[in-house]
């Protein structure tokens, strides 16, 4: 790999292809929903204080 080809792929990744931008929304926001799912189930399930 010749140096600068990195950047240079997501340059062009980024600017000239709109589904990888599309998969890269898509990824953050499965992310996002995955960890407030987790947030929720801690708060129910493992809150101390009530019996």
């Amino acid at each position: 790999m010749e140096p600068g080809s990195l950047g240079r792929h997501y340059q062009v990744m980024s600017k000239d292809n709109p589904q990888a931008r599309r998969g890269m929304t898509t990824f953050v926001i499965a992310i996002f929903v995955i960890a407030v799912i987790v947030a929720a189930i801690y708060i129910v399930g493992f809150t101390p204080g009530e019996p």
